[in-house]
C-alpha cells in the first residue's frame, strides 16, 4: 500500500487527467486503493481501471476443485 500512495499521487501531479491502469495482484484491491487515492486528491474516479487475468481464475478454481473435490471446469 506505501508504494500506492508515494506512486499514485506522484502520477497525478504530473498529469492530473491520467488514465491509470492496475495491473497487480490483488487486483480487485489495489484497484480500489488506487480509485481511493485518487479520489481524495480530486482526481476522477472513472479513470481508474484494473487489468486482471483468467490465470488467476484458472489457478483459483483449480485449488478449489480439488478442495471440494470437483472437476475445476464445474466450478
Amino acid at each position: 500500500a506505501a508504494v500506492f500512495h508515494s506512486v499514485v499521487p506522484a502520477i497525478l501531479e504530473h498529469a492530473p487527467e491520467a488514465r491509470l491502469v492496475v495491473a497487480t495482484n490483488p487486483v480487485d484491491v489495489t484497484t480500489h486503493l488506487t480509485a481511493d487515492i485518487a479520489r481524495k486528491l480530486g482526481a476522477p474516479v472513472m479513470g481508474v481501471f484494473g487489468s486482471g487475468t483468467t490465470l488467476d481464475t484458472a489457478r483459483f478454481r483449480t485449488l478449489l476443485g480439488q478442495r471440494i473435490g470437483v472437476d475445476p471446469q464445474h466450478v
